[in-house]
């Protein structure tokens, strides 16, 4: 597996990526990241996070905050590690088999920015196919992020092996957070903005 420094120890992921002494933050994403038109369903997801008060959105925090964020098919933008940050999860994994080098730069230039509320995170990005990736990934470790995954170029049968993945290491208390992907666990869902959430078991 290549990876840029991925080492799992006591349920704790660390790699090369991690920002070393105080935190930087990111601000506005679709502002600072440049969002492009096929990524606004994530820039919503992302501003209805950041609105306080809804009990869905605290459930959904609750869940997310303080875990392993893994994010499969991650492609070249960073949007799921501007998720990532956004919860307040422990650490992000991108799995993305064509252009990781294309992500691991744009995370940097990510957490380079300032903003005062969301902490840049350690992370790193595994440049290997997401199916493959996630068999390497223990049971019941992490929560697990996809957007815009298409059975139709992937293939039905191979997403259906994806979801068994993602239900086997999803954590018992986790989510897994599908925005406009051709990808369904048997669990328990419920619709935030434009993502379903499922939990683990229905």
């Amino acid at each position: 597996m290549n990876t840029e420094g991925l080492e799992y120890s006591n349920g704790t992921y660390t790699g090369k990526g991690r920002i070393e002494g105080n935190p930087r933050r990111v601000g506005d994403l679709p502002r600072l990241l440049g969002l492009p038109e096929e990524n606004l369903a994530i820039a919503s997801f992302l501003r209805h996070l950041r609105k306080q008060g809804s009990e869905l959105q605290t459930g959904l925090l609750d869940k997310l905050e303080g875990r392993p964020f893994v994010d499969i098919g991650a492609g070249s933008e960073g949007e799921g590690y501007a998720v990532a940050r956004t919860v307040g999860a422990s650490f992000y994994v991108g799995i993305e088999g064509y252009f990781a080098r294309e992500l691991s730069a744009r995370i940097r230039e990510q957490a380079s920015s300032q903003d005062d509320k969301y902490p840049a995170i350690g992370f790193c990005v595994i440049s290997e196919d997401m199916l493959a990736a996630l068999q390497r990934f223990p049971n019941d470790s992490v929560n697990v992020f996809a957007s815009s995954l298409d059975s139709l170029i992937l293939g039905r049968e191979y997403m259906l092996r994806v979801a068994g993945e993602i239900t086997r290491v999803q954590l018992e208390s986790g989510l897994f957070v599908n925005i406009s992907s051709d990808i369904e666990t048997a669990g328990k869902r419920a619709r935030f903005d434009l993502a379903i959430c499922y939990e683990k078991h229905a």
